[in-house]
């Protein structure tokens, strides 16, 4: 495993270098030639930013309907044996973090749909820097309800999948990843645990 604290040696930076200079087109147009040659400090800066990879790409978008009351202890349960052929969404595990969470949470109606954002995460990070990516608490927090509907129109993945969504209740965000293993497996930790998610997890914001 990669240290992400570690530095490039040098030998590494003067590869790097030579793979850059290789993508200078021979038939640059003059005038851009000399506008870089005239704003070193500009061309630095868009070359760094282009050596690094983005932390979220953009996936797909989920339209959610209109959901009315939602008591999530009673909608987010473990589904009976005898019914994981024909429920909508079938729930094989709940965390005792999840649990807690859902016990007492009624949530409002919500009168209109929604649509819902999927990233995929290109590289490994913390909670912090991808709500800021996704612009904020307020943009990314999602509800148990809509998490529920977002899983029902998954119906049975044919491979494992991950997918987390900010979730606040009594005021705390909190990071509830749902992954499939058939059936799906549902787990919750508080945003400020400093949990390092992988590459490749999805995030449903709104």
């Amino acid at each position: 495993m990669s240290d992400r604290n570690a530095r490039l040696s040098s030998e590494q930076v003067r590869e790097l270098c030579s793979q850059v200079v290789h993508g200078v087109p021979v038939d640059l147009d003059p005038e851009d030639y000399r506008h870089w040659m005239e704003r070193g400090d500009e061309l630095n800066a868009t070359v760094a930013r282009a050596l690094r990879r983005p932390l979220l790409q953009l996936v797909r978008t989920v339209e959610i309907p209109a959901i009315g009351p939602f008591s999530a202890r009673e909608c987010i349960k473990i589904t009976p044996t005898a019914e994981r052929e024909t429920a909508e969404v079938v729930y094989g595990f709940l965390g005792d973090d999840l649990k807690g969470l859902i016990e007492d949470k009624l949530e409002e109606p919500a009168l209109a749909g929604t649509t819902l954002r999927v990233h995929r995460l290109c590289k490994p990070s913390v909670d912090g820097p991808i709500i800021a990516e996704l612009g904020g608490e307020s943009v990314a927090e999602t509800t148990f309800g809509q998490m529920d509907q977002f899983l029902k129109l998954q119906g049975r993945p044919d491979k494992a999948v991950w997918y987390i969504f900010y979730i606040k209740v009594n005021g705390v965000l909190w990071a509830v990843r749902c992954y499939w293993t058939s059936p799906w497996n549902v787990e919750a930790s508080p945003v400020a645990f400093p949990r390092r998610w992988c590459e490749g997890r999805q995030i449903v914001s709104c």
